[in-house]
C-alpha cells in the first residue's frame, strides 16, 4: 500500500514508532498512550502498515468484516529476500481460520470449534494438572530455573501435542519450528536467520502432511483423525496444504499465546510481590490475575486488516487496501475505558471486555483452553515453588516481535524445602 496523502485530510506519519528496539520493545506502554491522545491513527514506514491504538477505533473495526477484511491478515513478508522466497515457493504461508472472512471463516470456524469443544477441554483438564505437576517435580529441587524453558513453554505444547496425537518426543522440534515461524512472519531477523526459519517452516509443513498422510492410511483416535474426517466431508474439502496448515496453526496457538500468557502473569505478580502473597491465600484470585494479565501484557499485541473501500477511522481517510494493524496491546489500557489501566488490580471490579483473545468473529478459539493451563499454572506454582522470586542475575528481554510479546526467559529461585523422610 503506497501512502495516498490526497485522500488524507491530515495524513500522519510517525518515524518515531519502532517496537522492535528499545525503549518501546522493553516497554511500548508510553508510546502508545501518546499515540492514543495525539496520533491515534498513524502510519509507519517501519512495519508499512497503518497503527489503530484506540479502543472504539478497534470496536469498529473488528465489529465490521465488510469493509475490513482478515482475508491475507497473515502473508510472507513482502520484503524477504529472493533467497529466502525460493526456500518458501512452493509452501503456502497461511492459516486459513485468521486468513478468511465469512462465509468461507465461519465454516470453517464451526468444523475446528467441534475439536476444540468445552466438553473436549474439561476432559483434559486431569491431564494438565498432572503435566504440570510433573513438570515441577524435574527442578523443584534445584532452587533455580528458567520457568519459560522448563515450565511455561512445555506446559501448553506437550498438552496440545497430545490433545492432536503428536508424538511426546517431537515436543522440542515444534517448539523451534513454531519460534522461526513466528519470527519469519513478525520479527525483525537478518538474511541469515531469515533463511534458517523459512528452511525450519518447510520442514515443519512436511512433518504435519507426513502426518496426515499417515492418518488417512491408517485412523486413530486422535483429535487429528477427526479434525481430517470433518474437514474432508466438508462441503467443499480443503487441499492438503491447507489441511496442514490448520494443524500447523493449531500446534502453534496452542502454545505460544499460552507461553507468554504464562510468563507475563508470573512477571506481573513477582513485580508485585503482595498481589503474588494474596493469590497464595486464595486461589480463587488465579482467574482474575489470568484476566487482568489478558488486559495489561496482551500475548498477541494486534492483528492485521484490509480496508475493502474507502473508509475514516479516527479522523483518517483511508483508501482501499490500506493494510492496519490493530494494536489491542493499547486498546487494553485506553483510559476512557478503563480506569488506573496501567495499575495491575487483580480485584479490579467490573471488568470491562479487553482484547486480550482477540474480538469479533475471530475471538481465539482456544482462549478457553488457555485461560485454563494458566490458572492450573498459578495454582500448581504458588503451592509448590515458596517464596518464589526474580535470581539476582535476572535481566529481561524480550523478541523483537510485532505481535507476540513475552520475555525470552524468566530465571527464578524458591525455598528449598527440607524432606521429611
Amino acid at each position: 500500500m503506497s501512502l495516498d496523502t490526497s485522500l488524507n485530510q491530515c495524513p500522519v506519519i510517525r518515524n518515531d514508532y519502532n517496537p522492535f528496539v528499545s525503549p518501546q520493545l522493553d516497554d511500548p506502554y508510553p508510546f502508545l498512550a501518546d499515540a492514543r491522545q495525539e496520533t491515534p491513527v498513524f502510519y509507519s514506514p517501519v512495519v508499512n502498515m497503518w497503527i489503530v491504538t484506540r479502543y472504539n477505533d478497534i470496536c469498529t473495526v473488528i465489529k465490521d468484516p465488510v469493509r475490513f477484511s482478515s482475508k491475507n491478515s497473515i502473508q510472507i513478508p513482502p520484503d524477504l529476500s529472493p533467497e529466502v522466497q525460493e526456500i518458501l515457493r512452493g509452501s503456502q504461508l497461511d492459516l486459513p481460520l485468521i486468513n478468511h472472512d465469512p462465509p468461507i471463516h465461519t465454516r470453517l470456524r464451526s468444523v475446528i470449534s467441534k475439536a476444540l469443544s468445552q466438553q473436549s477441554i474439561i476432559a483434559i483438564e486431569p491431564r494438565i494438572r498432572a503435566l504440570a505437576h510433573e513438570l515441577v517435580d524435574s527442578f523443584v529441587d534445584d532452587g533455580r530455573a528458567d520457568l519459560i524453558a522448563q515450565f511455561a513453554y512445555p506446559l501448553p505444547m506437550i498438552a496440545m501435542t497430545a490433545f492432536l496425537g503428536l508424538p511426546r518426543k517431537d515436543v522440542q522440534f515444534f517448539k523451534q519450528w513454531s519460534d522461526e515461524w513466528s519470527m519469519l512472519m513478525w520479527g525483525n531477523l537478518p538474511l541469515k536467520q531469515q533463511v534458517e526459519c523459512a528452511r525450519g517452516y518447510v520442514v515443519f509443513q512436511n512433518y504435519i502432511a507426513a502426518t496426515i498422510n499417515e492418518r488417512q492410511q491408517t485412523l486413530q483416535d486422535d483429535t487429528i483423525t477427526k479434525l481430517l474426517k470433518a474437514l474432508q466431508e466438508d462441503e467443499y474439502p480443503l487441499s492438503m496444504p491447507e489441511i496442514a496448515n490448520i494443524i500447523m496453526g493449531l500446534v502453534f496457538a496452542g502454545h505460544e499465546t499460552t507461553t507468554k500468557l504464562i510468563s507475563n502473569a508470573l512477571l506481573l505478580l513477582l513485580r508485585n510481590p503482595d498481589k503474588w502473597l494474596a493469590l497464595q491465600k486464595d486461589l480463587r484470585l488465579a482467574v482474575n490475575v489470568v484476566e487482568e494479565t489478558l488486559r495489561m501484557e496482551s500475548p498477541a499485541q494486534g492483528v492485521c486488516r484490509t480496508t475493502t473501500e474507502t473508509v475514516e477511522l479516527g479522523g483518517i481517510v483511508l483508501p482501499p487496501r490500506t493494510r492496519l494493524l490493530l494494536m489491542f496491546t493499547s486498546a487494553n489500557r485506553d483510559e476512557t475505558h478503563f480506569t488506573e489501566p496501567d495499575r495491575f488490580d487483580i480485584h479490579r471490579t467490573h471488568q470491562k471486555p479487553h482484547f486480550g483473545f482477540g474480538g469479533g468473529n475471530h475471538l481465539c478459539l482456544g482462549a478457553s483452553l488457555a485461560r485454563l493451563e494458566c490458572h492450573i499454572a498459578l495454582e500448581v506454582l504458588t503451592q509448590r515453588l515458596p517464596n518464589l522470586r526474580f535470581s539476582p542475575d535476572f535481566a529481561i528481554q524480550y523478541e523483537p516481535n510485532i505481535v507476540l510479546r513475552g520475555p525470552k526467559h524468566l530465571l527464578l529461585e524458591w525455598d528449598l524445602v527440607a524432606s521429611l523422610s
